[in-house]
C-alpha cells in the first residue's frame, strides 16, 4: 500500500495525524533532486498540520524510510550523488533555473515524463515500487 499511518496518538485529531509516503522522488534513478522552488514550498508549509512530513536526505536513507530496499526502485542503481551534486553546482553557477541532472538514463526518463500519459506513469512507478520486485 502505498500510504500507511504513522505512529500516531489515537485519540489526536485526525487532521493533524502523521502519515508515511511511500513515494518515490522524480526520475527512477532519483538524480534530479528538489528544485529550489520545492524546497521553499516543503519549508513554507513546515508545522502545518494536515501537510505530511518532510525530510530532506540521501536518496539511500529516503529508500530505507520508506521500508523500500526490496523493491526495484529502492535497489537498483542510483547516481553518483556526487556528480549529481557537481552537475547542479555548475547549473547554478551558469545561472539556469532547473536542470536535469544525473545520468542520461534519468535525462531520457525526465524527457519521457513529459509526454507519457499520468496513468501510465503510475502504473510503471506502482511496478517498480512493488514489494519484493527486485528479485
Amino acid at each position: 500500500m502505498p500510504l500507511t499511518v504513522g505512529d500516531t496518538d489515537p485519540a489526536a485529531d485526525a487532521c493533524t495525524a502523521k502519515w508515511k509516503v511511500r513515494v518515490a522522488p522524480a526520475g527512477t534513478s532519483c538524480g534530479g533532486g528538489p528544485t529550489e522552488e520545492m524546497v521553499q514550498r516543503a519549508r513554507a508549509l513546515e508545522g502545518f498540520p494536515v501537510v505530511p512530513e518532510q525530510r530532506f536526505g540521501r536518496v539511500d536513507e529516503f529508500f530505507e524510510r520508506a521500508e523500500m530496499e526490496d523493491t526495484k526502485i529502492g535497489a537498483g542503481d542510483k547516481d553518483d550523488p556526487a556528480e549529481v551534486a557537481r552537475q547542479g553546482f555548475e547549473a547554478l553557477m551558469a545561472g539556469k533555473e532547473k536542470v536535469v541532472a544525473g545520468s542520461l538514463k534519468n535525462k531520457v526518463q525526465a524527457a519521457a515524463a513529459g509526454v507519457i500519459p499520468d496513468r501510465l506513469k503510475a502504473e510503471m512507478h506502482r511496478k517498480m515500487a512493488e514489494p519484493g520486485s527486485d528479485e
